[in-house]
């Protein structure tokens, strides 16, 4: 219980960290309409939090493991 509240934790974290500097994260990709998928990792765990940004809003795309298939969320994306 206590591992699950400490990664709950961090993710609210990185959220937090995406709502004030959304442009602070590597850019994974570009997509047609000029937004930016990028992904922030999260400390102490081996995930990273996906997002784009379409006016003010940040869409949160995946909180995805980064050693099990990594990448494999990024097919889901509509390009666009």
């Amino acid at each position: 219980m206590l591992a699950a509240a400490g990664f709950a934790g961090e993710v609210e974290r990185v959220v937090r960290a995406i709502a004030e500097s959304p442009s602070l994260g590597r850019v994974v990709r570009v997509r047609r309409d000029g937004s930016d998928v990028r992904v922030r990792p999260c400390r102490g765990y081996p995930y990273l939090v996906a997002w784009c940004t379409r006016g003010d809003v940040h869409l949160i795309l995946a909180v995805a493991h980064t050693r099990r298939r990594p990448g494999y969320w990024m097919v889901r994306l509509a390009d666009g």
